[in-house]
Order: C-alpha cells, then structure tokens, then sequence
C-alpha cells in the first residue's frame, strides 16, 4: 500500500516528529491519534523514553494495562502509573 511504502522510506530522523505530533494530540484530547503518532515515533527510534512514557499513559487511559507497563518499562520511569498498571493488569486484560 501506499501507506506501507511511506513508512519504509522513513528513518529514525523523522521519529521525534512523530513524538511531536503525538504531544499536539494528546494535549488536544485527540488519544486514538496520539497514540497512533506516538507508537510509530518509538517503532522508528526505540530510544525515545519521553515517547515510551506518552504510549504508556495513553495505553493507561485505554485501561490496556499490560500495553501500559511495557511501554513505561522502556521510558525508564518511576512514575506512579505504574504501580497502578501493575495493580489492575490482572483484573483487566487488554482487548
């Protein structure tokens, strides 16, 4: 597909454009579409932490708590979401 053939051409150096937009998203309220952004900017460059941290919460909000601390696990933080993904993880599967 033409989508397919896009992504390909892409390299990390457009990863934290993603991140970006993902950011715009987010803070517009727009989380499909943040979520989208943010997961092709760490699929591009694995090493974004602020950008693993992003997919982690809005993973958080989705109630997809396993997706959560996967995410959060790569953005190397504290942050207290996830004790909370952990808690809930078993009580709620993802979709």
């Amino acid at each position: 597909s033409l989508e397919a053939e896009y992504h390909r051409k892409i390299n990390k150096d457009v990863a934290p454009l993603f991140f970006e937009r993902a950011q715009v998203a987010f803070k517009t309220h727009f989380l499909d579409d943040a979520l989208g952004f943010v997961s092709s900017a760490v699929e591009l460059e694995d090493s974004l932490k602020d950008a693993w941290l992003l997919k982690g919460k809005l993973h958080f909000i989705n109630g997809e708590f396993q997706e959560a601390l996967k995410a959060l696990k790569k953005s190397g933080t504290t942050h207290h979401i996830i004790s909370l993904s952990e808690k809930y993880k078993d009580v709620k599967k993802d979709r």
